[in-house]
């Protein structure tokens, strides 16, 4: 986000308890750790890289997921996360290579299309980041990202009224749920 980081953060213990603590006691007690315990295992690797972007440690968790991109036998997890990452960074080239990478194994799924045109919007290209971001609805008329940001992207354009119209567009697919 465009704001820094507040100097806390809500944890939750073993028991559900919440507990606040500083982001630096977070980062050398729970985080560094748990990256170098989980390095070789992906699934909690992964866990613990999504908790640390969701609370702003994107700098810190960078290494981790180019070894997310290298292990994870989850392609489109593994490939899709270190694209995110280096879209935030502003490396938009490498996003593209990796997402077309894991396209090039798993086939463009609609995490990966939707992936795709976030790197399309930075560069500026709406258009195209549009219509890429339509074919993955079209692969998956019921991915949330996707579903959203098309309603989103219809509302700056035309108010309520057009995110209506566009979640009717994408209800009318074929096993379409979401939308609805």
């Amino acid at each position: 986000s465009a704001s820094a980081p507040e100097a806390t953060i809500t944890v939750y213990d073993a028991y559900g308890r919440e507990l606040t603590v500083t982001r630096a006691h977070w980062l050398e007690s729970v985080l560094r750790p748990g990256l170098e315990k989980a390095w070789n295992r992906p699934d909690e690797l992964y866990g613990l890289v999504d908790n640390a972007l969701n609370v702003g440690f994107l700098d810190e968790v960078d290494e981790a997921t180019a070894q997310l991109q290298r292990t994870d036998p989850d392609i489109e997890r593994g490939h899709g996360i270190r694209a995110i990452v280096l879209l935030e960074h502003g490396r938009l080239d490498e996003s593209g290579r990796v997402l077309a990478l894991a396209a090039s194994r798993v086939g463009e799924t609609a995490a990966i299309l939707t992936n795709l045109a976030k790197v399309q919007a930075a560069r500026g290209d709406h258009e195209l980041a549009r219509t890429t971001l339509w074919r993955a609805i079209e692969r998956d008329s019921n991915f949330d990202n996707a579903v959203m940001w098309w309603a989103a992207l219809a509302q700056e354009r035309e108010g309520a009224q057009g995110s209506r119209r566009a979640l009717e567009h994408v209800a009318a697919l074929p096993g379409s749920v979401r939308a609805q």
